[in-house]
């Protein structure tokens, strides 16, 4: 191609050789709808599906489905689904367009398919906030502007649902109706358990519209818990340049992400368990029935430490993942934090990096160190303030789960404390100069802050996020995020 043109289906049997899909999009049968068509959701399941149709599986297409905006919808739509991956390994990255969504969808339809016979799972990627989850109950949080919005008795029915709840209950409401066929739902996000997360709001919100329903999506769809790790970026304009100068095509909505990723995927024995679930097990993903010590280490040491790189890196004025870790005392800070603190409280399951539980467990410190040298790719670009963002959702699983375990042996906290620490600073910092703070909770954690008192001020911050009893029925914790908090000049 001499001069760049749209990225379309057209546009294909122009690409440099390998970088087109290998196979014919015309003949896909869409079974997976994918919600949240952000660019993590386009990085990893998209992906894998896009790896599973080249070995022609033509039912693993993809329906990319956006809740509320229609932003990503409008930038895929003209290019009939496609866009390009970037994969980043640190050298030169190497490109390729993914053909793997079909089909699109927004709002309303998105429970259209979900009660689709075609369907067979839903996939989900929205971020922690997107469950309208209360972590108080484990349950829906009737007090979420969308559940209400979802539950009001006036509600049109003919409106879009808000939330993922009630759009995953429309569209169940309607299968049932239909007499469709069993359906497996797979949450894709940062959460523990994140299969029984996506059950609990599903059922609550179905059960107060129709107690046969919740009965019937209690015995015909599955829920199913997963571990994702890949770091993805948002895309710049960079990356759209970069797109353009090797490819000759202009692409709205590029992903970049880094070579290494893992799917670990709930499937109890004895058969697997996979039903009505593509094949991913074929292109690298890993079905396990003991899904507990792959999400202990993703959540508690890959997403641990990143959030304490971000925290850290904003409070040290660097403005991505990539230079905080190139900075060596606070790599070595990291470190320290990693092999001392967080490690001796994981299981082992194998290499971090292969998903295999049968494999060799890595030696101590090779895990944190895999891990930090990940987040060094500097091509990636990740920004602290896009990984530091819904710090309210992420520091539960991420930092207080091992502060508490650590707490129960009588074993110190310091580091973990340090990073509550500049992430209360973070907060305050935001709130004080009257910026938006990105958090569902930005209006009690500033109302947490007013306290009078710092050590008052930690404690109810800590309060606001739904910290673990054992950290807010034990001063130590307090007092070490207050010390943090004074010797890093955070007070």
């Amino acid at each position: 191609m001499s001069a760049a043109t749209a990225l379309d289906a057209a546009a294909l049997a122009g690409l440099p050789p390998g970088a087109a899909p290998t196979y014919d999009r015309r003949a896909l049968t869409p079974g997976v709808l994918h919600v949240g068509l952000g660019a993590f959701g386009r990085a990893h399941v998209a992906h894998y599906c896009e790896d599973l149709l080249a070995t022609g599986d033509t039912d693993a297409a993809v329906v990319g489905a956006s809740l509320r905006t229609g932003a990503i919808t409008a930038a895929l739509g003209p290019q009939d689904g496609l866009y390009t991956l970037i994969e980043s390994a640190g050298g030169e990255p190497s490109l390729r367009v993914i053909g793997a969504v079909a089909a699109l969808a927004h709002g309303s339809e998105v429970a259209d398919h979900v009660a689709a016979p075609a369907t067979t799972v839903v996939t989900v990627t929205v971020t922690e906030k997107g469950y309208c989850r209360d972590p108080r109950t484990g349950g829906l949080d009737l007090d979420h502007p969308d559940v209400v919005s979802d539950l009001a008795p006036d509600r049109d029915p003919s409106r879009a649902p808000r939330s993922l709840p009630g759009a995953l209950v429309d569209g169940l409401q309607r299968r049932r109706r239909a007499g469709g066929a069993d359906l497996a739902v797979i949450s894709c996000d940062n959460l523990p358990a994140n299969g029984e997360v996506t059950r609990a709001v599903v059922t609550d919100l179905a059960r107060r519209r129709d107690e046969d329903l919740a009965t019937w999506i209690d015995e015909h769809v599955t829920f199913r818990s997963t571990v994702v790790d890949r770091i993805v970026p948002a895309a710049t304009d960079e990356d759209r340049e970069l797109v353009r100068s090797r490819l000759g095509v202009v692409d709205r909505a590029p992903v970049r992400a880094e070579a290494h990723r893992l799917w670990v995927i709930e499937a109890p024995a004895p058969d697997g368990g996979v039903g009505g679930m593509p094949a991913w097990d074929r292109v690298g993903a890993v079905f396990t029935d003991d899904l507990a010590p792959f999400q202990d280490r993703k959540l508690r040491l890959v997403n641990a430490l990143h959030s304490a790189a971000a925290y850290l890196g904003l409070a040290a004025g660097f403005d991505t993942i990539a230079q905080a870790v190139a900075d060596a005392d606070l790599r070595a800070w990291l470190d320290r934090l990693g092999v001392e603190e967080i490690e001796p409280t994981l299981p082992a399951v194998g290499h971090s990096g292969s998903g295999d539980p049968a494999g060799p467990a890595p030696a101590p410190g090779a895990a944190t160190a895999e891990v930090l040298d990940r987040f060094a790719n500097a091509s990636l670009r990740h920004r602290c303030a896009q990984v530091g963002a819904d710090g309210s959702q992420k520091l539960g699983p991420r930092i207080l789960a091992t502060a508490a375990i650590r707490l129960d042996r009588g074993d110190p906290v310091v580091g973990l404390a340090t990073v509550v620490a500049a992430w209360s600073a973070h907060v305050g910092a935001a709130l004080g100069r009257g910026a938006a703070l990105e958090d569902p909770l930005s209006g009690p954690l500033s109302v947490a802050l007013e306290r009078p008192a710092e050590a008052d001020r930690v404690r109810a911050l800590l309060e606001v996020i739904t910290a673990p009893d054992a950290l807010l029925d034990d001063d130590r914790f307090v007092a070490a995020v207050v010390a943090a908090r004074r010797e890093r000049g955070w007070a």
